[in-house]
């Protein structure tokens, strides 16, 4: 798929990429264009920063996040900044991340997730399964896949360390 200036106005980019997420060189082009015509778009800013995680590239995507959460504070902005935060080692600055999802969101599982994966890649698995626990109680649908999965890891874990 081309995307050229003429084939879609900003929003209707920002619409389609939210649908889609088009191949990444594409919706790298898209987005950049979106934002060179609107810089103070929060939600583009936001799609930039998810292209940009799928690439694994966590220090622009931290960039076009704290663009999107400086324009669009949102909870599910807050988790990812966490957890691209914690991808760095930086966990001071996640748990406020973290905190700042919650104050707006406490019932995101997607939230407790991360605050309890934080607490896990420490080797804490014994204060990160009460997070996962939550995870599945308040948000089943979206998250329970996940935390079941986290949990029984977790128990795991814990197991093996009483060893």
């Amino acid at each position: 798929m081309t995307i050229t200036t003429n084939s879609f106005t900003p929003r209707e980019i920002v619409s389609e990429l939210d649908r889609y997420i088009v191949g990444q060189d594409d919706a790298k082009r898209a987005v950049e264009f979106v934002l060179k015509g609107d810089p103070d778009n929060g939600r583009a800013w936001f799609i930039a920063a998810l292209i940009h995680r799928r690439t694994e590239d966590v220090l622009s995507a931290e960039a076009c996040l704290r663009n999107a959460l400086r324009l669009s504070p949102r909870a599910d902005g807050w988790v990812m900044l966490g957890q691209l935060l914690m991808v760095q080692s930086r966990f001071g600055e996640a748990e406020q991340a973290l905190s700042k999802a919650e104050a707006m969101d406490p019932l995101d599982g997607g939230l407790h997730l991360a605050r309890g994966d934080s607490l896990a890649v420490r080797g804490r698995f014994e204060e990160a399964l009460p997070h996962y626990e939550r995870s599945l109680e308040v948000d089943p649908s979206n998250w329970g896949g996940p935390a079941r999965a986290k949990i029984v890891a977790a128990k795991q874990r814990i197991a093996d360390q009483r060893k």
